[in-house]
């Protein structure tokens, strides 16, 4: 399903629906969501888990809410937080540290 020499890199018509939500939930930073049509929903951890990388993103698994200036509350339940200043989608890590 996913193949980064591919254009487009993910076919997630190569897997089902279930394997595809697997590998979904493995993604650290939650770039990566999935909406199921059956309505199962990706649960987050409870309580929720922060984990520093050395040299590396803020970890989160949980039940979070970003806000900010300028930002309507959003939901998510995975995201790498930028620890090094570098990312240029702050407060989200873009991996600019391993650059």
């Amino acid at each position: 399903m996913f193949d980064v020499n591919a254009r487009p890199w993910i076919t997630p018509d190569n897997a089902d629906a279930a394997a595809l939500a697997t590998v979904v939930e493995r993604c650290p930073s939650g770039a990566l969501q999935y909406i199921r049509r059956d309505g199962i929903e990706d649960t987050p951890p409870a309580p929720t888990v922060v984990t520093v990388v050395e040299d590396g993103p803020i970890l989160l698994y949980g039940n979070l809410t970003v806000t900010g200036p300028g930002r309507q509350p959003h939901r998510e339940n995975r995201m790498a937080l930028c620890a090094c200043g570098r990312s240029a989608k702050r407060p989200f890590c873009d991996n600019a540290c391993e650059a």
